[in-house]
């Protein structure tokens, strides 16, 4: 790979990266909520989790393994789905081809960094 190249694909993969982490601290809240709603024992209604995680100002409670895990899956998806590509030689303008590439290379992606989003869910749900 030339160096062009290589920087053309940083800056797609630190752009993609940067839209990731917009996303994830916009809704990381409603996550937090959304945990915290699901595993507290005994159930809360909305509005008692909604105090809950307000009265502990814990809406970005598990923000950093998210973050780790968007960086990781970001970098590991798309460099799996062009080596599957480069591998089974698809051509850009093959559709389904590149749709298999890109779900092997998800699947893949999906693999390495599920530790992080367990790690993300315990920092939230440990709240109550």
């Amino acid at each position: 790979m030339d160096y062009t190249k290589a920087k053309e694909i940083t800056k797609t993969m630190g752009v993609a990266f940067m839209g990731n982490a917009v996303a994830e601290a916009l809704t990381n809240p409603i996550a937090v909520i959304r945990v915290v709603y699901q595993t507290n024992d005994p159930p809360l209604t909305l509005k008692q989790t909604l105090k809950h995680v307000h009265q502990r100002g814990s809406y970005f409670r598990g923000l950093r393994p998210a973050l780790l895990s968007k960086a990781a899956s970001v970098a590991l998806k798309y460099t799996m789905y062009q080596s599957i590509r480069e591998y089974r030689g698809t051509q850009k303008n093959d559709i389904t081809n590149n749709v298999v590439n890109g779900v092997l290379g998800a699947w893949s992606g999906l693999a390495l960094t599920q530790p992080l989003m367990v790690w993300r869910t315990v920092e939230q749900s440990g709240l109550g």
